[in-house]
């Protein structure tokens, strides 16, 4: 559960095989659970690391685009150890993904605190619902459910 003033992502993905159809999800909550977010998305053809990358990405996109959420604290949660290794330590990202990476800190730098956490697969019960519906979409689904303050 994040902090109070803290929100939440819990961002997931779906990759089966390598390079398989790929998609991804994610939920925004505030430190009581309110649920204020959410995404589901296609992301085309990809391995899952690139695609958890994206996951995360799209969380960040959809806060820096939001007036209300700029200069708020988020904690990121996903069940790749990789990424979040990854994000934790710029000496150990893949160069591959160097494209992400860069935009995922122009996202970061109108944030006020992103801290980013490993979580089980178990603890992503919703982001892992969205994302696997993202396959069948014609178009992403974002829907921004409760007011922020």
């Amino acid at each position: 559960m994040p902090a109070i003033e803290e929100l939440k992502w819990n961002v997931d993905c779906s990759a089966f095989g390598k390079p398989a159809r790929t998609r991804i999800g994610g939920v925004l909550r505030d430190h009581k659970r309110v649920v204020l977010c959410l995404f589901s998305a296609f992301v085309g053809i990809k391995e899952s690391n690139e695609t958890e990358l994206l996951a995360v990405l799209k969380a960040l996109e959809l806060a820096a685009s939001r007036e209300e959420l700029c200069g708020k604290r988020f904690m990121i949660e996903s069940d790749s150890a990789n990424v979040v290794n990854w994000i934790g330590d710029k000496s150990k990202r893949p160069w591959k993904f160097h494209d992400i990476f860069m935009r995922a800190a122009r996202f970061m730098a109108v944030l006020k605190l992103v801290h980013y956490a490993h979580v089980l697969r178990e603890g992503n019960h919703m982001a892992d619902s969205l994302e696997k519906q993202g396959v069948n979409r014609g178009s992403d689904l974002v829907a921004w459910l409760q007011q922020i303050f």
